[in-house]
């Protein structure tokens, strides 16, 4: 896939982004991507791995999701298996 293809899609799923920190992370990500182009270390792997969750992405398979969400979510099961093992000792 050609760098400008590539630009062109991450712009396309970045308008259809509503949540502004994953915006920001994303248009971030953009930035530093478009400073540093060089390809030439990535292996024909990573590239179809790369264009495949953007295919997912795009056709809606999948979405992106905050991180600290999740990592709160996380958090709270964790926080509940530890209360729970702590009752399954008492």
């Amino acid at each position: 896939m050609e760098i400008a293809e590539l630009k062109l899609r991450l712009i396309q799923l970045i308008l259809e982004i509503d949540n502004q920190e994953v915006l920001l992370k994303v248009l971030e990500i953009l930035e530093e991507f478009e400073q540093n182009q060089d390809t030439s270390n990535l292996s024909e792997e990573q590239i179809t791995e790369i264009d495949r969750r953007l295919q997912e992405l795009e056709n809606g398979e999948v979405e992106l999701l905050d991180a600290d969400e999740v990592m709160a979510k996380l958090r709270r099961k964790h926080e509940l298996r530890k209360q729970q093992r702590h009752e399954q000792q008492a």
